[in-house]
């Protein structure tokens, strides 16, 4: 996704980087997730002549959101049972 060859003469993120992540996250998704955030920085870039080229923010945070880590589960009350709605 991100270091495909062919699809672009650049990778955004270095090699180095990617690894990194890969090192720093427990799955693949998760260093996708991260990668992704990383890349949505708001690059919109305005030329010399006036014309501008739209960031790419909004479709790397898009991007993300297919990888995002599922942090649902079951609430935890004050008393430490878990909550899992419906009557108590």
């Amino acid at each position: 996704m991100l270091s495909q060859p062919g699809e672009c003469e650049c990778c955004p993120l270095s090699e180095t980087t990617l690894l990194w992540l890969l090192s720093q996250n427990d799955s693949y998704e998760q260093a996708a997730y991260q990668a992704c955030i990383m890349l949505s920085q708001d690059c919109a870039m305005r030329m010399s002549d006036g014309s501008t080229a739209p960031s790419q923010s909004r479709y790397w945070l898009n991007l993300a959101l297919t990888f995002r880590p599922n942090r649902g589960g079951a609430l935890q009350r004050a008393d430490g049972t878990a909550f899992r709605g419906g009557a108590v």
